[in-house]
């Protein structure tokens, strides 16, 4: 019997250890995010912007679902990206359009903007 009970605090402890160190890995991936966010990283550097978030999105489902393992890997991850989409976003010659906007093909062609000639009549 004290055998069983034992086992069952071990496990209870190990498992409320696991929820709030993930839950530390979840509050430091969101931190770094808003930072890159606030860097204006979704313009300047959208393609690591773009992973931090899908990571963390990703994370957090793993998280909802108390899979805590794969959750803190991913918000560890996302916290990468997030601090490399800031540094690059920091970095930024901000003389130059942002990165994709000058890629041909992006831009509506310039006949599309101006009104074809049987409707002016």
């Amino acid at each position: 019997m004290n055998r069983i009970l034992a086992f069952i605090l071990i496990s209870t402890v190990t498992t409320g250890c696991t929820a709030i160190r993930s839950t530390v890995h979840l509050a430091q991936a969101e931190q770094a995010y808003r930072v890159a966010v606030e860097a204006d990283a979704g313009t300047w550097a959208p393609y690591a912007h773009a992973r931090a978030e899908s990571l963390l999105l990703k994370a957090r489902e793993e998280w909802s679902y108390s899979d805590f393992g794969p959750a803190e890997t991913l918000f560890d991850q996302s916290k990468e990206w997030s601090e490399k989409a800031t540094l690059e976003a920091q970095q930024a010659d901000r003389t130059q359009p942002p990165p994709g906007t000058d890629a041909p093909g992006l831009q509506p062609p310039a006949s599309a903007s101006a009104p074809a000639p049987e409707a002016a009549q």
